[in-house]
């Protein structure tokens, strides 16, 4: 039995009282189209259009079976997030439907996937659907192979990503501020990795960042493509669902967001802009809750704005002994801050960041000093700056 395309095409074209010829000429024989109708040839995206156009249907309605409405429709239910993981896997592995919407149902699986080398092949599928779209297109793809990249431990990789994707959107000028946005942040991420000063793009990051709850954006945007589109406006139901999408990117982008502002609460910080580090790190937690690195955060700007007890009681209530977290207890208590140093050290070698086992490494070798164990201190520093150097080099 004729199925897909082919059985469309056969029943299109007898319904109109068209022969195979009919439908044929000038481009294409009657035994070509015949081929198509029983399934043994597909047609290319030229044949598609000349069959529509001859048909006088919407090359998507031929290609899926839906009409232009139901594939609209179709669009604003992949957006939802509602549906189940066995629902997007369906539309992501479809041979039928086009290749902008199989990659958006990659997107979206890479997005709620929680193993990240699972996540990483669904955003790698989507890239490789989007190949041929223009860059601002691809952008939610590539900062999705990106952040996976960088919890795989190549940040290296995922800055040549995302600085490739900024390129492009730079020579096209495009006005992109949500592709924009997912690339500085998360380049600023991978230069924080690297040892590299991620201060610039952070600043454009959080220049671009959504001042309101993006999530609920997405939702309202999603209403309105969809009264739109039930009014017959489909060109504003497309605009619509395009701000939903960039809404949700921003969502998705929510946790990262949050670590630039408490990379830029640490470089505050580190100036003694206390109030502006405390404003940084209190924002941050909204879209980090619970991390220890932010409690740490939090607790040393406390201790220096004089607030030692609040301070001492973020701490308490932190179940993960980070690096961070042990040079926060350093600063809280001095009486046991080498053996704080030394485990903050130890947890930074493996992988760094670079600048934080750095900073690790010159708190101890002073602690030392003052001790007045100075051939400790100096052997300190220079394992220390062995360390340091052996996470730079290629493994």
């Amino acid at each position: 039995m004729t199925t897909g395309i082919g059985a469309r095409i056969l029943a299109l074209r007898t319904g109109r009282g068209l022969t195979q010829r009919d439908l044929a000429e000038p481009n294409y024989t009657a035994a070509y189209v015949s081929s198509v109708e029983n399934g043994h040839r597909v047609p290319s995206s030229d044949a598609l259009a000349h069959f529509a156009a001859r048909l006088a249907v919407d090359v998507a309605e031929l290609s899926t079976g839906r009409r232009p409405g139901e594939a609209l429709e179709l669009d604003i239910e992949l957006l939802t997030m509602s549906h189940s993981q066995q629902w997007y896997s369906g539309i992501a592995a479809s041979s039928t439907e086009p290749g902008e919407r199989r990659a958006e149902a990659s997107i979206v699986l890479g997005r709620i996937e929680s193993a990240v080398d699972a996540a990483a092949a669904h955003f790698e599928r989507a890239h490789r659907l989007l190949a041929d779209a223009p860059p601002h297109h691809r952008a939610a793809a590539v900062a999705g192979r990106a952040w996976c990249a960088r919890r795989q431990g190549d940040p290296g990789y995922a800055a040549y990503l995302l600085g490739a994707l900024r390129d492009e959107l730079v020579r096209a000028e495009l006005p992109a501020p949500g592709a924009l946005l997912a690339v500085q942040t998360l380049l600023g991420l991978c230069q924080n990795d690297l040892g590299e000063d991620p201060a610039p793009a952070v600043a454009t990051a959080l220049e671009l960042a959504p001042a309101g709850d993006p999530a609920r954006t997405a939702e309202l945007h999603l209403t309105v493509a969809r009264t739109l589109a039930a009014t017959g406006d489909p060109g504003g139901a497309a605009a619509a669902l395009d701000a939903a999408r960039q809404a949700r990117l921003a969502d998705w982008l929510a946790a990262p967001i949050a670590e630039v502002r408490r990379l830029r609460g640490r470089a505050r910080l580190a100036t003694g802009d206390l109030g502006g580090a405390l404003a940084d790190f209190t924002a941050a937690s909204a879209g980090l809750p619970g991390d220890p690195d932010l409690a740490a955060d939090l607790a040393v700007t406390y201790r220096a704005l004089g607030s030692s007890a609040t301070a001492a009681a973020l701490l308490a209530d932190v179940a993960s002994d980070t690096a961070a977290v042990h040079r926060a207890r350093a600063l809280l208590d001095p009486e046991a801050a080498e053996g704080h140093l030394r485990a903050a050290i130890a947890l930074l070698k493996p992988t760094g960041p670079r600048r934080d086992l750095a900073d690790a490494v010159l708190a101890l070798a002073d602690h030392l000093t003052a001790a007045g164990r100075t051939e400790e201190a100096l052997d300190t520093l220079a394992d220390g700056l062995a360390a340091v150097d052996a996470l730079g080099r290629p493994s």
